[in-house]
């Protein structure tokens, strides 16, 4: 048998060929890249909805730039990556079906419906890119391969702690300063559309960094402070739903950070959560007083009577009328068919799924959604911190967005596109990186 130097016996053992630290070092900068641009397109679609302007429709392109970069990444560097092919392929089998419903039905704009930068298919794409990205980075941290990826990843992350309190600026400066009503509906949504995004992708940055213990409570730390401006912003400017995806992202990291345990963690919450409602609830004079002026303003009469959260809870009982217009196809127009008026559709994922994609849309969409959810609970025993991470992220937004939101609610495809992607036991590799070496 032919000797192996020493020098190459070493390399095998720690997974590195030669002739993959050029296609290592080009997947990493990738990965940078990608990140910078997704930063870059949320942040100027905040801006562009909060001032009611669209962008230009060279903008559109910034995705699939994001997309090829994405495709690159995986392709140059496979062996380290696992995508959940059955729960993608049943996901696109949802979009393809409410599509062609609608299209059918009540003949929408096909092309606004799939390629629009609200679009279902556009954000899980985007979303399934980025989590190519962090993957990357965060193997590249797990193993130990030099200071490369932690520069790549702070790089990151200042970016974009700058670009929020940037755009949170511009969004300040340009619209919050200038408007005379404070509940501008216009304002309302599509301010809090162009922040939930910029949050979700804030978030997700930070899943890679909480992965190295000693930096944990510097990166909550970082969370809050940053968040905290662009909150306050978007809230005096109408936004009434930054403030539930702000308390929302926080308690994400909170049970991300108190155990390990998935059970504990949401007992732990929970708990919390109660408390915290127990001491607004005997405190409704003094937050009436502190609000005064905003859209919390109502909160002395009770939580559930501001407005926003009334208008969803009265939306709520039109349930059982539009379910009743199409339960088993679904219909687009449910709402108007069944004569709640325009707009007064379900704000609810959960429930509109039943209302306007029927129960064929339901259960196209909940199984992959349950699938995501236990792969990434499986992962998460087995001490994958970031699918432990990624486990709470899309739970939480599952169920902030089965309060608030219609199931074309963007955050929930862009989390479920990044919970596609998983990471192959470095084990495995090292395996795989010894057979390719071995002389014949």
């Amino acid at each position: 048998m032919r000797s192996v130097p020493l020098k190459n016996n070493l390399r095998r053992s720690s997974g590195v060929i030669p002739g993959r630290i050029k296609s290592a070092s080009l997947a990493l900068l990738l990965s940078g890249v990608l990140i910078i641009l997704v930063v870059i397109q949320l942040g100027q679609i905040a801006v562009s909805d909060a001032s009611g302007l669209s962008l230009p429709r060279a903008n559109l392109l910034i995705f699939p730039v994001i997309w090829l970069l994405g495709s690159l990444l995986f392709f140059v560097d496979s062996k380290k990556f696992l995508i959940d092919i059955l729960s993608l392929l049943i996901i696109i089998s949802f979009i393809i079906y409410v599509s062609f419903v609608f299209l059918i039905k009540n003949n929408i704009d096909i092309i606004a419906f799939l390629l629009s930068r609200h679009s279902m298919p556009v954000w899980l794409m985007t979303g399934l890119s980025l989590g190519l990205a962090l993957s990357h980075i965060q193997q590249d941290l797990n193993i130990a391969s030099g200071r490369a990826p932690l520069v790549v990843l702070t790089i990151s992350l200042v970016f974009s702690v700058v670009s929020l309190n940037y755009h949170g600026y511009l969004i300040y400066t340009n619209v919050v300063s200038s408007l005379r009503i404070i509940t501008d509906t216009s304002y309302q949504s599509a301010g809090a559309a162009g922040a939930k995004l910029i949050w979700l992708t804030q978030i997700l940055l930070l899943l890679c960094s909480l992965e190295i213990p000693r930096m944990k409570y510097l990166m909550f730390t970082v969370t809050l402070f940053s968040s905290l401006v662009f909150t306050v912003c978007l809230f005096l400017g109408g936004s009434a739903l930054i403030v539930a995806f702000f308390g929302c992202n926080l308690l994400v990291l909170v049970a991300c950070m108190v155990d390990k345990r998935p059970a504990y963690s949401i007992a732990k919450i929970v708990i919390v959560a109660a408390v915290l409602v127990a001491i607004l609830q005997m405190n409704l004079d003094v937050l009436a007083v502190f609000f005064k002026g905003t859209r919390f303003e109502a909160i002395g009469d009770g939580i559930l009577t501001i407005s926003s959260i009334e208008t969803r809870l009265a939306g709520f009982t039109e349930f059982f009328n539009q379910l009743d217009v199409d339960p088993i196809i679904g219909n687009y127009d449910s709402h108007n068919v069944a004569g709640s008026g325009d707009g007064w559709y379900i704000h609810s994922v959960l429930l509109s799924l039943f209302t306007h994609a029927g129960i064929i849309g339901f259960t196209l969409f909940i199984i992959p959604l349950s699938l995501i959810l236990r792969r990434l609970l499986v992962l998460s025993r087995l001490g994958r911190l970031l699918q432990y991470h990624s486990f709470f992220s899309v739970l939480a937004v599952f169920s902030l967005g089965s309060l608030t939101a219609f199931f074309t609610w963007t955050p929930l495809w862009f989390v479920m596109g990044f919970c596609l992607v998983g990471e192959r036991k470095q084990s495995d590799r090292n395996t795989a990186a010894f057979v390719d070496a071995e002389p014949a």
